[in-house]
């Protein structure tokens, strides 16, 4: 129907085409609210946002709402996003035809975003897209302030992941295309007594906590993410996570994965996209997914632009781009609509990146300030990567294929690390407990490699030491 030529705007406006010049320089970005993958990867996102939700979801999910929207208000009050738009992020409506009044619009029911397209020389979509949660749950020894007797209590940690995605309002397709994006892991830790389950209402508030981490850090991390060149309509050199693996020294039997079915070089030249998966178990595939987003998490604290990443609940011919449905939940005036479909293209990202779990060791060490009742084991681990660059389709064509960390010796100062605190009359702990603290240990170091990629000393504390709680009343 149209196209952008240069400083000629043409649209459909009120059933007429008009070819006007834009005006130059005028990027507008609107947001459109928050979304999520689907009912089974985000399955709280879900419940918080449904039209039928009560009690505690209801209030959750109106909270998380709210903040999404004051988080873009924090952004707008810090500088905007001026790598994409030269004005802030609009969020409402009145906003939104004040600016297209002001370029020479006139206003009309349901004609917003062409207005806006008439006028302006860019108009992008700005979208919080929910694609990840989980729980790792961790015992924890403490000391009774009231009668000194040593308690055990269980520490979960809910982790999300949130995608800030920029989209291509191109009114021509049916979908929206993802011209760059950021990514943040969020956390929030609940504590509660060994025999004590979290109620629905703490549960879910733990969740929401989680995601408000992430929206505010994958808003944020858009300013890092370097220029979106509107002309071309991409965004720069753009990274993705395409898949993950493990070497013999990684706790693979633990983990449910098969060696066997590890990718080698030749499969990787092939295709970055299609890498085959090793986890043989549910589990495995969500610490797998984990660690992917987490990767790209890390990739956007580095200040690069990545495409959210690609992991096992993904069906489908990857190679050709994946189209996802999404409901949009936002404000009464719902800028971008009330869903919107949107395309993950391998082919808009440059460089695919395969996160490798290369090894792990775990060792015991008596508890300092109680040797004889408790053990500290200290699981310690070093997550690698390959990455390429990929040709025309986005997958294959790879090129200057690189791994991370070579062979040789690596400060162990940098690795990962968790500490289990075990009860000595207690045994063993088991194994889903041993596979939990691994999984930490990885997901530690994945979040250091941020600051590794670009040469900066990693912000996160290197001293690995047992889990804060252990003895956090005893020290009062």
């Amino acid at each position: 129907m149209f196209k952008y030529l240069n400083k000629l705007s043409c649209a459909l406006y009120l059933g007429a085409i008009f070819c006007l010049p834009s005006v130059a320089g005028e990027n507008i970005l609107l947001f459109g609210g928050l979304s999520y993958i689907d009912d089974e990867t985000t399955p709280v996102m879900a419940a918080m946002l449904a039209d039928d939700a009560r009690g505690p979801l209801l209030e959750e999910g109106d909270a998380i709402i709210d903040f999404s929207f004051d988080a873009v208000g924090q952004v707008n009050g810090s500088g905007g996003l001026p790598n994409i738009s030269n004005r802030g992020i609009v969020h409402n409506e009145d906003q939104a035809w004040t600016i297209a009044t002001d370029l020479g619009a006139t206003r009309a029911a349901g004609q917003l975003i062409p207005a806006l397209q008439l006028y302006s020389e860019h108009v992008f979509g700005l979208l919080a897209l929910a694609n990840y949660e989980d729980v790792v749950v961790q015992t924890l020894t403490y000391s009774d302030p009231r009668t000194g007797e040593r308690k055990a209590a269980k520490k979960r940690t809910y982790i999300v992941g949130v995608s800030a995605l920029i989209l291509d309002l191109d009114p021509e397709t049916s979908y929206r295309r993802i011209l760059m994006s950021s990514s943040d892991l969020g956390r929030f830790e609940l504590d509660l007594p060994e025999h004590v389950d979290p109620t629905e209402a703490q549960k879910v508030a733990a969740y929401r906590m989680a995601y408000q981490n992430a929206i505010s850090g994958a808003l944020y991390k858009l300013r890092k993410a370097g220029d979106l060149d509107a002309d071309r309509m991409e965004g720069r050199l753009n990274n993705m996570v395409t898949g993950f693996s493990m070497k013999e020294a990684a706790p693979a039997e633990l983990m449910n994965y098969d060696l066997a079915r590890m990718p080698t070089g030749s499969q990787y030249r092939q295709n970055m996209c299609t890498i085959p998966d090793g986890c043989t178990s549910a589990i495995c595939r969500k610490r797998a997914a984990m660690l992917m987003h987490a990767f790209t998490s890390s990739l956007s604290e580095a200040g690069l632009p990545v495409l959210p990443p690609i992991t096992a609940e993904y069906a489908g011919d990857i190679t050709a781009g994946i189209e996802l449905n999404l409901s949009l939940f936002g404000d009464a005036s719902r800028l971008l609509g009330d869903s919107q479909s949107i395309r993950i293209d391998p082919a808009d990202a440059a460089t695919k990146w395969v996160v490798t779990w290369r090894g792990s060791r775990a060792e015991d060490r008596p508890n300092e300030r109680y040797p004889d009742l408790f053990t500290n084991r200290t699981f310690t681990t070093m997550i690698g990567y390959v990455k390429g660059k990929t040709g025309f389709d986005g997958c294959t064509d790879v090129y200057d294929l690189q791994r991370d960390p070579p062979d040789a010796d690596v400060d162990a100062n940098s690795l990962g690390c968790a500490v289990e605190t075990i009860i000595n009359s207690q045994g063993e702990p088991g194994r889903g407990a041993e596979r939990d603290f691994y999984t930490l240990s990885a997901l530690d170091h994945v979040l250091k490699i941020g600051g590794q990629l670009t040469n900066e000393r990693s912000s996160r504390n290197i001293e690995c030491k047992p889990f804060a709680g252990a003895d956090q009343y005893a020290l009062r």
